[in-house]
């Protein structure tokens, strides 16, 4: 049995009736013990003792929403967030430097960067990744993760070519000659992302899912993370925390909100549900738009930037409903990624409709106060209005993003929905 007294700090337990503490016990892996250190160390007198000189102690940050895997594959990846890489110039001189630690066969990456912190006020395009890396493909994600770039090399690969029109769910940036510009959104970046993981992942060899899981684990718990939601775990990702939880690398709870595309292979493999004290695919997650940093965010008015329009909107009302109410139906919990306000008014229609034809099937029977009162004399509760709670296991995840418009832009939102009428119901 590995004991461990850490002792000369303050601990803060969040617990209303909690005394002072300034020690606490671990026993094999877990805590045993917060309290004083004299009743501490007596718990455990052969302990070990660790000191830390007056520091605070937190219980651990559970982050709802966040790419795990995603942060362990692009660790490797060139960084080409900002302020570190503040214009073009500075992006390109890390795709460089990628290029000659990359192996052949493998794109080089980079990532992180968002054109509205860039000094030029733009996206890079494929020609300025063309003078970075010539001749090989080249992707820089956007920070968003909704968005990437792609040089000529790495257009032709993924089979995108100038004329061709814009995917279902996505889009393409292009220049004034309607030629590609190397910007790509939404479902083929997603597509495009998902594809070069798995490849990268093969070429690592045996155990890459295991290391990759374990370098974003360390990331988090820098942070103070100890449980953490992955919002976008599809098959590839879950056999690399599946196989990081079986060799113990696992450093944080994992809920696997799964891809709603991916939910009729997970049923079917039986992997619904709790695999291990740290590991678990309950959720289910499902993209009702775009990104707002991205300027794909489904909105009721139009962006006066690229790739202008109103945004990408994934699925209709009823769509949506019916997808909600089947993942409900089989026990999961439904998570909506949804940015715009267009979107976010279909996602609570869709909760709302669940939500009234629950209360239709589990009506109780009538009772009428006047000749029935509650008991102890209390009053009825108040009926809910058609938006005051969300359906069992299923919440809205949101990830705010930012949109500059400069002031009185044209085309900026015109039709903005009061957030008074989406508060008022609960």
């Amino acid at each position: 049995m590995a004991e461990l007294v850490v002792e000369d700090g303050v601990f803060v337990t969040m617990a209303a009736d909690a005394g002072p503490a300034d020690a606490m016990l671990i026993r094999d892996g877990r805590i045993a013990v917060v309290g004083r250190a004299e009743a501490v160390r007596a718990a455990a007198p052969g302990a070990q003792v660790v000191r830390l000189g007056g520091a605070t102690v937190v219980p651990g940050l559970i982050d709802a929403h966040c790419h795990v895997a995603d942060l362990g594959y692009l660790a490797a990846a060139a960084d080409c967030s900002q302020p570190s890489a503040p214009g073009i110039a500075a992006i390109q001189a890390r795709l460089r430097e990628a290029a000659e630690r990359t192996p052949a066969g493998s794109w080089v990456t980079g990532s992180g960067y968002a054109e509205y912190k860039l000094r030029e006020g733009r996206h890079p395009t494929r020609a300025d990744l063309d003078q970075a890396v010539p001749g090989r493909p080249a992707v820089l994600y956007h920070t968003s993760l909704h968005a990437c770039v792609l040089n000529t090399a790495a257009l032709r690969e993924a089979g995108f070519a100038d004329g061709q029109p814009d995917p279902p769910g996505g889009a393409f940036g292009r220049d004034s000659a309607g030629r590609l510009d190397g910007v790509v959104y939404e479902a083929p970046m997603f597509a495009l992302f998902e594809r070069n993981l798995r490849r990268d992942l093969a070429a690592m060899g045996a155990g890459a899912g295991a290391r990759l899981v374990q370098a974003a684990g360390r990331r988090l718990a820098a942070f103070g993370l100890t449980g953490a939601c992955d919002a976008d775990m599809r098959r590839d990702t879950f056999a690399a925390f599946a196989e990081a939880d079986a060799g113990g690398l696992l450093a944080q709870r994992i809920c696997g909100l799964v891809v709603h595309d991916q939910a009729d292979w997970l049923v079917a493999e039986g992997l619904q549900g709790r695999h291990s004290p740290r590991l678990a695919t309950e959720a289910i997650k499902i993209w009702a738009d775009g990104g707002m940093s991205s300027r794909t965010a489904a909105i009721s008015g139009t962006y006066p930037v690229p790739p202008f329009g109103s945004g990408i909107l994934y699925f209709e009302r009823d769509e949506l409903t019916e997808m909600v109410r089947r993942f409900d139906a089989a026990g999961f919990q439904v998570c909506i990624h949804a940015q715009g306000d267009l979107a976010i008014g279909i996602v609570l229609d869709a909760y709302a409709a669940i939500l009234r034809r629950a209360r239709h099937h589990r009506r109780p029977p009538h009772r009428d106060p006047r000749r029935h009162p509650a008991p102890h004399g209390r009053r009825p509760p108040a009926r809910p209005g058609p938006a005051a709670a969300r359906p069992r296991r299923a919440r809205p995840v949101h990830h705010p993003g930012r949109l500059r418009l400069p002031p009185r832009a044209p085309g900026r939102l015109t039709r903005a929905r009061q957030a008074r009428r989406l508060h008022r119901p609960g």
